[in-house]
């Protein structure tokens, strides 16, 4: 038996993680798609950019931290491989 205390963990570090856990599971199954042909990768592309300006645009709350999760999906389907900052 240890009477080692196990690691506390703050909210933002189990929301970091989840996060990033999230946006590789999003990355993943969109190139899944793409790789198997169930999605064109110029559309999926094209739809992600669209996405993202639209954001921008609209100024829509919480805008500032899904525009660039959504940029790095695009960027990820493109074939690209950026990491979250």
């Amino acid at each position: 038996m240890s009477n080692a205390t196990p690691p506390i963990f703050t909210p933002e570090q189990i929301n970091g993680a989840m996060g990033a856990a999230h946006m590789a599971l999003i990355c993943e199954i969109i190139g899944m798609l793409i790789e198997t042909g169930v999605l064109n990768q110029g559309y999926v592309v094209a739809r992600l950019e669209k996405l993202s300006k639209s954001l921008i645009e609209k100024k829509l709350p919480g805008a500032q931290y899904a525009v660039p999760i959504v940029d790095i999906a695009r960027d990820h389907a493109a074939g690209e491989e950026r990491q979250l900052s």
